[in-house]
């Protein structure tokens, strides 16, 4: 008896996962790196669920209140997807992330931010 090579198996396109501030108002100096900190750590503790059909895309907007101590408050969805277990993913994301105190230099006591959750196949290119 021979040995066959398995079967080619075609690979699906890997799923492409962006959190994205989009929103936000002026925290003074620092601010910037401060987001981009803070859209980081909210990525990487993002674990949506399995996107269902092929070519599929979910995208929610979360908006939320971040405290001088880096603390989250009145977060709610602003645009659902139409998927709550993803909706609940970007929710949860937010609400575990461990946030850093504000900046030196940004001298609001609270900014309002709206991150944009998007999960979906990547886009050959």
């Amino acid at each position: 008896m021979r040995n066959l090579p398995p079967p080619a198996v075609a690979s699906k396109t890997p799923l492409a996962k962006h959190v994205q501030k989009i929103v936000a108002q002026d925290g003074g100096p620092g601010s910037n790196d401060y987001f981009a900190l803070v859209q980081r750590l909210i990525s990487q503790g993002w674990v949506p669920p399995k996107v269902g059909a092929v070519g599929e895309t979910l995208e929610v907007i979360i908006r939320f209140r971040l405290s001088r101590d880096g603390r989250v408050t009145d977060l709610a969805i602003d645009t659902a997807s139409g998927n709550g277990y993803y909706d609940d993913s970007a929710r949860r994301a937010v609400l575990s992330a461990a946030l850093p105190e504000f900046r030196p230099g940004m001298t609001a006591s609270h900014l309002d931010v709206r991150f944009r959750f998007t999960v979906g196949e990547e886009q050959a290119g």
